[in-house]
């Protein structure tokens, strides 16, 4: 193979770049990259790095598929050489796929390296300063199935070391893996930890890393050719953090006090730059001052069959589960998947002193608090934040069983009331219809019972002096009695999102249903049906018809 060698700086290495072949991939591909793993792939490792000296190259974004996911089970292992943490998942674990990536490459193991003091203990140098630890998070290349068949090949395995600071506080992130030292002090121990996601230990970057090829040797003597990435972001752990690593006992039963591996040469070798962003003063960016949540993805495989995800995952996961679709829906319990998240919060419901009205609109009868009324907020469960009550309104019909908007389990009920809310990080109700996470919609079943519910009782009142299209009558939040805290509190639902089911019909609901009715009484509901519209006719059905939805698109929660 022909190369050119350009001349370098007084600061700056060889870079050596290939002439014009036709065996060399073009410049800028990412097969242009793996190229060099078969002329460089087994030089010795690890190296010093540093902007002085790399290959800008561009490739494109790195992306960081469920890393926030929990894995079953979480293992810290004491070889008597290094600390290995090994991960089990019921389903699909993390993987990484774009960046120099030209297939995905599944979460394998981790390791740490560290020294006796806080000088030393990095395998890499960065503009030829050590650091005290380095974690070293390996990956392999998917299609080889197990990282051991993925070593015989030289695209098949890429090392990401994060070089470990020192810092005067201790790192939240690396907290979960030392609380288990204590239980692995000899050599040959493991326990459980955790188990927590991955997002909670790897700091995720999509860009500005280093990579370069070289040789990783084993302790039974192998070495194969990896892919090594040094991101600048890194990790940093407090002088009570570090010093743990060094309690751990090496086979011979010493305290394992440095596992470093002495630096080697570059050897005229590519370092490259990958996406270059931040400042460029240094190689390695300063400790945050606030820990910078990574942004990790969900697979498809997930989001087509979520009832994959364990337990943990459900109550950050659920509203990325669930598509908008127009509402109302047919919900088959079946089709469900059950999750639990954390209790619904209803506040401010049940001060029965607070003014309202009650009015007919021409289409339902709706309960509004007056102006200037401290109003009752909504929160947990599937909403992210607090959303604040808007209005009360029913839907019904002339018969006891299509009344309801929504089926559940092709079984229809005799009304429907909805507790309409908004976001309370808008400004108003009208600014939140246009927001995909405006509203919450809170609707329970009214089954038709012989005997009456006195809980309705001053409701039904309400309604005998609003039979008159825009006819208003004052009223108080005794209305909302009917609504069982204990049920609210402890009672299964379902939540999927949605749309509103009157004009405009905005895809802007989070919708959630109680999953027991509610009992109302056959005279009762006569209240509801002698209201009239703007023709001065009753409104004997006002619901709106079923739309077809993805069966996963509703979940049901069990509080």
């Amino acid at each position: 193979m022909a190369v050119a060698k350009v001349k370098p700086s007084e600061e700056e290495e060889i870079v050596v770049l290939p002439e014009e072949d036709a065996d060399v991939p073009p410049y800028g591909s990412l097969e242009w990259l793996q190229y060099w793993s078969s002329t460089e792939g087994q030089l010795p490792t690890p190296i010093d790095v540093s902007i002085t000296g790399s290959l800008s190259y561009n490739c494109p974004d790195l992306r960081w598929i469920n890393f926030n996911v929990y894995p079953n089970k979480v293992k810290l292992t004491n070889t008597g050489y290094t600390l290995v943490v090994s991960t089990k998942w019921k389903a699909e674990r993390p993987y990484l796929e774009g960046g120099p990536f030209m297939e995905k490459h599944m979460l394998s193991q981790i390791h740490f390296h560290w020294g006796d003091d806080l000088m030393k203990g990095s395998d890499h140098t960065v503009d030829k300063r050590t650091y005290p630890a380095e974690m070293q998070v390996t990956f392999f290349r998917a299609e080889y199935m197990t990282q051991e068949e993925a070593l015989r090949h030289p695209d098949g395995v890429t090392m990401i070391c994060y070089l470990i600071k020192y810092g005067v506080n201790p790192d939240k992130r690396l907290n979960w893996i030392i609380e288990g030292f204590p239980r692995v002090r000899e050599a040959k121990t493991h326990t459980k930890i955790g188990p927590y996601p991955m997002s909670r230990l790897l700091p995720m970057f999509y860009e500005d890393y280093f990579l370069y090829w070289g040789q990783l040797p084993t302790t039974k003597g192998d070495s194969f050719s990896v892919k090594w990435l040094i991101p600048r972001p890194t990790l940093f752990a407090s002088f009570e953090q570090l010093s743990e690593f060094r309690k751990l006992w090496d086979p011979w039963d010493e305290p394992n006090l440095a596992n470093f591996r002495p630096l080697q040469e570059r050897q005229g070798r590519h370092v490259f730059f990958i996406n270059p962003h931040w400042c460029k003063y240094n190689s390695l960016l300063p400790m945050p001052r606030d820990e910078e949540a990574g942004v990790t993805f969900l697979s498809q495989s997930y989001q087509k069959y979520p009832w994959l995800l364990p337990p943990q995952n459900h109550d950050e996961l659920a509203r990325l589960l669930m598509k908008h679709v127009q509402s109302p829906i047919s919900i088959s319990t079946v089709l469900c998947p059950q999750l639990s998240l954390q209790p619904l919060n209803f506040q401010g419901y049940w001060d029965n002193n607070q003014k309202a009205i009650l009015s007919n609109t021409g289409e339902t009868a709706k309960f509004m608090f007056k102006p200037g009324v401290s109003k009752p907020v909504l929160s947990g469960g599937p909403l992210d934040g607090e959303y604040i009550f808007e209005h009360m309104q029913f839907s019904w019909s002339f018969d006891n069983s299509t009344g309801c908007e929504h089926l559940v389990d092709d079984r229809g009920y005799a009304a429907e009331s909805q507790l309409v809310h908004y976001n309370s990080k808008y400004e108003s109700f009208e600014v939140a219809l246009t927001q995909t996470d405006g509203v919450a919609i809170v609707a329970f079943l009214l089954e038709a019972s012989e005997d009456p519910n006195p809980k309705f009782q001053n409701l039904v009142q309400g309604l005998e002096r609003i039979k008159k299209f825009e006819q208003r009558t004052k009223i108080t939040a005794e209305v909302l009695l009917w609504m069982d805290s204990d049920d609210l509190r402890e009672g299964p639902y379902y939540t999927y999102k949605g749309s509103l089911t009157m004009p405009p019909y905005n895809e802007c609901v989070d919708w959630i249903i109680f999953q027991k009715p509610v009992p109302i009484g056959i005279k009762q509901l006569t209240c509801l049906r002698q209201l009239h519209n703007v023709d001065d006719q009753p409104i004997e059905h006002n619901v709106r018809g079923l739309h077809d939805h993805p069966g996963y698109s509703a979940i049901f929660i069990k509080q």
